[in-house]
């Protein structure tokens, strides 16, 4: 017995179908943002290069090594480079929302998308799976990819005396501090994700983005969780006494915020498909 709920095959045709539409537009914009990060990460690691040409040209060769890693990977180019990686992963996860979400901007549009072969549910579904997480596996495989484009090309740039390596061998990222970090803003980016995606469900431009702007103050709400939890210095973080408990305190509460957000845009998307489902037919509502 079919489900009107919630059914496999016709969720499997929905996402088959929605990925028709989708996949161009999806691989044009994951690949500019690839090529943006990669620009980025390459320029500022070949700034620093540039700017210490003279320490390279002038250092014996038995100290060459040790003294421009430690400038480049701990003084300048890894903290820079962390903070371009994060601030890009986080507004990545806020722009998912609508670059899965269908183009529905007009009654047209609603209409159109309310005829497809699948519940609201299953709608609700496709788009969650393609904004959460896979969107995250993306984020993170564009890091990757450009990260190691710098490497590569830092390399072929300075053949002689480069020592880019990938953030991901940094011995920077496998600290307690950095970890604690690194979740922090995961379930900050999460949060603003779900709220991006409940504006998305606003019928009126000015209602999306209106919605949008409690994002706006998510950078104030890092800034208190981790003055709550670490003390306001991350590097303090496995000091802190019971930081540990507090931390999964503020993780629990929040990520509860974000599915109440995801709950209310699910259910904007019913009450809209109700809304036209009774334009179309009034006596099957």
């Amino acid at each position: 017995m079919e489900s009107q709920f919630f059914n496999r095959k016709r969720f499997a045709a929905l996402l088959h179908a929605d990925w028709a539409i989708l996949c161009t537009r999806s691989l044009v914009i994951l690949t500019a943002g690839y090529l943006l990060l990669s620009v980025i990460l390459t320029v500022s690691c070949l700034k620093v290069y540039s700017e210490n040409a003279t320490l390279l040209q002038t250092l014996p060769t038995d100290m060459l090594e040790e003294k421009f890693a430690h400038l480049t990977d701990t003084a300048t180019n890894q903290n820079a480079a962390f903070v371009t990686v994060t601030a890009f992963f986080f507004l990545f996860l806020i722009f998912t929302p609508w670059l899965w979400n269908a183009p529905i901007y007009n009654k047209g549009q609603h209409i159109r998308y309310l005829l497809l072969p699948a519940s609201t549910f299953e709608k609700f579904a496709r788009w969650w799976l393609y904004t959460v997480p896979l969107s995250i596996l993306a984020g993170v495989l564009i890091i990757l990819a450009a990260d190691i484009t710098r490497v590569i090309i830092c390399n072929m740039v300075f053949p002689d005396y480069s020592f880019a390596r990938p953030l991901l061998f940094t011995s920077g990222l496998h600290t307690a501090s950095s970890g604690f970090v690194l979740r922090m803003l995961l379930t900050t980016g999460l949060l603003g994700q779900a709220i991006s995606a409940r504006s998305e469900t606003g019928r009126t431009p000015l209602r999306r983005a209106l919605g949008k702007c409690p994002i706006l103050l998510l950078p104030l709400l890092l800034m208190i969780g981790v003055s709550l939890i670490a003390g306001g210095d991350p590097d303090t973080y496995p000091q802190q006494p019971g930081a540990a408990t507090a931390e999964v305190v503020w993780h629990t509460f929040w990520l509860v915020v974000t599915s109440l957000f995801w709950l209310s845009a699910y259910r904007r998307m019913k009450k809209n498909d109700l809304k036209y489902q009774y334009a179309l037919n009034p006596k099957s509502v």
